[in-house]
């Protein structure tokens, strides 16, 4: 479910810090925006909580 301002909060489990830089990247071609809140390691993987933004 969507936040009153659009935004959307989700965990990503990755395997390069670079990922969530790639992401975010991918998403802005596509109008969306993407940020990183809190990174960890867990279990091997990193894993990064992100807010994504509505259509610009």
């Amino acid at each position: 479910m969507a936040a009153p301002d659009g935004t959307l909060r989700a965990t990503i489990s990755h395997t390069n810090y670079s990922d969530v830089e790639l992401l975010a990247a991918a998403l802005a071609r596509g109008g969306v925006t993407a940020r990183e809140e809190a990174t960890r390691e867990a279990d091997g993987r990193i894993v990064t909580d992100i807010i994504v933004g509505a259509r610009r």
